[in-house]
């Protein structure tokens, strides 16, 4: 119950008008390794795309295919839109083929990209709700 509501505390501080409450998408923008605290139940990961782009994931856990993943999935794309104006929306990512489901959003503006996804994992009987943003600019040690 805990999770639930620190995560809804931050899900919820995205909903407002302000674009200094991009809560969610701040933690994923600002994500350094070794520096500072995560919100409770955020797991981050940096990585490298294929095309060199330093990438910053985060993710949260919700129970398998629950309303509280959706509702998570919605507010974040929304709150991107609202917090990174000028976004052009990419093609749909392609569809996963096994059991898993997986609904993904993707934006670029300029040298970045950014992508909220939807994800469910029967076997670990989770759904994560996945938001990154890759920087074709930024530079990380592989």
């Amino acid at each position: 119950m805990k999770k639930l509501l620190v995560l809804g505390v931050v899900f919820c501080s995205l909903a407002g008008p302000s674009l200094a409450e991009c809560g969610l998408w701040r933690v994923v923008e600002r994500y350094d390794s070794g520096q500072g605290a995560l919100p409770e139940g955020v797991i981050c990961v940096e990585s490298l795309s294929l095309d060199g782009a330093a990438v910053v994931s985060c993710f949260w856990r919700f129970a398998y295919r629950s309303d509280a993943a959706r509702a998570g999935f919605e507010h974040a794309a929304g709150a991107l839109e609202a917090c990174f104006p000028g976004l052009v929306a990419e093609a749909e990512a392609p569809s996963v083929n096994h059991p898993d489901s997986f609904e993904q959003l993707q934006y670029r503006a300029g040298a970045r990209r950014f992508s909220v996804g939807l994800k469910d994992k029967a076997a670990l009987g989770e759904s994560l709700v996945i938001l990154s943003i890759a920087d074709q600019n930024a530079t990380r040690e592989p």
